[in-house]
């Protein structure tokens, strides 16, 4: 009986350290869900942001776009509008026609530089546009994570 009483004392001061250990385990994998969580969310808060961000920048975007394909056509009408008034203009009719021909080439130098300018500008714009889209992308996938943990509790 001495044994078994022995025995019996043995196996429960093994199964309350057991239950221990298995209960600060459980305490510490719930403390880190819980930084996970918190780390989660800020995250995810933080991408949200940008993503807002990120909308505004494209409207801008698109807002200059279109502001650029304005000034190209009407670069084009101004360049198209000067020729015709070059072929209009006879030397003889006109004393000062040489110097309107030298103002009139340097404001069409001005123009072609206005022109190359507003491509370069332009391709730019599409290319910020093209990375834009793509961090779009990678910014939406995770947005419906915030919607799920905003809405369950562990």
């Amino acid at each position: 009986m001495k044994e078994t009483n022995e025995s019996l004392v043995s196996k429960t001061f093994s199964n309350a350290e057991k239950i221990k250990k298995v209960e600060y385990e459980d305490s510490s994998l719930k403390s880190k869900v819980v930084q996970l969580e918190s780390t989660l969310k800020n995250e995810l808060k933080t991408k949200a942001d940008l993503f807002l961000q990120l909308s505004q920048e494209k409207g801008k975007t698109e807002t200059l776009e279109k502001s650029i394909e304005k000034l190209t056509i009407q670069l084009g009408k101004k360049q198209t509008q000067d020729m015709s008034v070059i072929t209009d203009v006879d030397q003889t009719t006109c004393p000062k026609c040489g110097e309107f021909e030298s103002d009139l080439n340097q404001t069409q130098w001005q123009l072609v530089q206005v022109r190359d300018e507003l491509g370069k500008t332009k391709s730019l714009l599409r290319t910020q546009m093209t990375i834009n889209n793509d961090y779009q992308k990678e910014v939406n996938f995770p947005l419906w994570i915030l919607f799920f943990i905003s809405h369950h509790h562990f």
